[in-house]
């Protein structure tokens, strides 16, 4: 499921530029710049080594989805990243379920903290 690291990630591989939040120790981002052989230390020198992301790794992380629709033991769970902001709309959640939230199960959102929380029409 795709998240902010993703986020980050992708908007840099489409050469829209480098966040450099992305470069804190607990973002993990220069691990993934070094798994590339990335070997610039500022944004600028970044942003001009995107070329070695290839292009079917691209394509691979834009597939990711917004959300995870998962049954584990009869229960039915959508998997979300933490910090997707109820606005944005998740076009893999099915439309004919749309109208009746109760068939939607349990949400679970993935992140820095876990929480649940049963969706009631």
């Amino acid at each position: 499921m795709r998240g902010n690291h993703e986020e980050w990630f992708m908007a840099w591989a489409r050469r829209e530029g480098f966040d450099d939040f992305a470069l804190r120790r607990a973002m993990g981002g220069r691990a993934t710049l070094d798994s590339y052989g990335v070997v610039g230390l500022v944004a600028r020198e970044i942003e001009a080594e995107a070329w070695r992301v290839p292009e079917a790794h691209r394509r691979w992380v834009e597939e990711f989805g917004l959300a995870v629709d998962l049954e584990v033991q009869g229960h039915r769970y959508w998997m979300l990243h933490a910090g997707i902001p109820s606005s944005v709309a998740i076009p893999c959640m099915p439309k004919r379920n749309r109208s009746r939230p109760q068939d939607f199960g349990s949400f679970r959102s993935v992140g820095l903290s876990s929480v649940e929380a049963r969706i009631h029409s």
